[in-house]
C-alpha cells in the first residue's frame, strides 16, 4: 500500500507519513507513480495551519505512469511527467488528469521538473499581464524566491530589459546571470527608484514593497502581485502616485532613461 504525508492536528509534527488507500483514478485521469514534489510557501502554511486531519496536501509533483487507464491522449505507461494537483501531490502515488501533466524532457531530472508547475506557471502569468514586454523594462521583487527566479529568466528570455531586487547580498548570484538590467540589493524595493520607471514590476512581496512598486510605473505601466510575505497591510503615497503619472504626460520633458508616456 503507498504511503503520503497526511495532516495530523493531534501530532506535535503536524505532518506524517501514513499509509493510504489511494481513490481510483476518474476519468481522464492517469495513475503516476510520484518519484519528486516541490514545497511552495502557500501549500506548506495552509498544511500547517488551517488543512483538516486526514488530508494529503501537496501541488507539484513528478514521477512515472503507471496506468493510462486507456485515456486517449495519454502519455504512455513507463513515460516520465510532471504535473500539478489542487491538493494531494505530496503522496507515492496520484491520479491526474492528462490535461495536468507533461511529460518531462530528457535533460531535466525529476527533481528539477517539479519546481516547475506552481512557481513557472505563476511567472509565466504575470509576465503575460505586462502585454508585449519586448525591449521595456521589468522590476522582478521577491527575486530570490521560485517564482521570481522563473521570472527574471522568462522575461530575459523574451528580449525584456530585466532588474531585479533582493534584500541579501549573498542571494545576488542567484540573479545576476540572468538580470539584463541589474541586480538591485536593498532593505527596501525604494532602492530600485533610480532604475525606474518600469514598464512592469513584478512583487511577490506585499506589504511595504507593494506600496513602493505603484510609485515607479511608466505612463500605462502594470504591477502584478503574487504574494504577501511582506506583510497584508499595503499603504501608498498617493502623492508620488500621481507625480510618477504626472511627469510622464505627453509633451512632458524630463532627463534620465524616463521615456515620453
Amino acid at each position: 500500500m503507498p504511503s503520503a504525508i497526511t495532516v495530523d492536528q493531534a501530532d506535535a509534527r503536524r505532518l506524517v507519513l501514513r499509509e493510504v488507500n489511494p481513490a481510483p483514478a476518474k476519468p481522464g485521469e492517469v495513475t503516476i507513480r510520484v518519484t519528486a514534489i516541490s514545497l511552495n510557501r502557500g501549500e506548506v502554511k495552509r498544511a500547517l495551519t488551517v488543512t483538516p486531519t486526514g488530508t494529503c496536501p501537496g501541488w507539484d509533483f513528478a514521477g512515472v505512469v503507471e496506468d493510462d487507464h486507456g485515456v486517449m491522449g495519454a502519455p504512455a505507461v513507463g513515460a516520465r511527467v510532471v504535473g500539478m494537483l489542487p491538493i494531494g501531490a505530496w503522496a507515492q502515488q496520484v491520479s491526474a488528469p492528462i490535461v495536468s501533466i507533461a511529460v518531462i524532457p530528457d535533460k531535466v531530472t525529476d527533481a528539477q521538473a517539479a519546481s516547475l508547475p506552481v512557481a513557472g506557471l505563476t511567472a509565466l502569468h504575470v509576465l503575460r499581464k505586462g502585454g508585449l514586454l519586448l525591449g521595456k523594462k521589468v522590476l522582478v521583487d521577491g527575486a530570490s524566491g521560485g517564482v521570481g527566479q522563473f521570472a527574471i529568466q522568462l522575461a530575459a528570455a523574451a528580449g525584456v530589459e530585466v532588474y531585479s531586487h533582493i534584500r541579501q547580498p549573498r542571494q545576488q548570484a542567484l540573479d545576476s546571470a540572468a538580470s539584463t538590467g541589474a541586480v538591485i540589493v536593498g532593505d527596501t524595493l525604494a532602492a530600485a527608484v533610480p532604475f525606474g520607471p518600469f514598464d512592469l514590476v513584478v512583487d511577490g512581496v506585499g506589504g511595504s514593497a507593494l506600496s513602493a512598486a505603484l510609485t515607479m510605473l511608466r505612463r500605462n505601466g502594470v504591477c502584478v502581485t503574487y504574494g504577501a510575505t511582506g506583510g497584508e497591510d499595503v499603504r501608498f503615497d498617493n502623492t508620488a502616485f500621481f507625480n510618477v503619472a504626472e511627469s510622464l504626460r505627453p509633451g512632458r520633458r524630463y532627463c534620465g532613461d524616463r521615456a515620453r508616456g
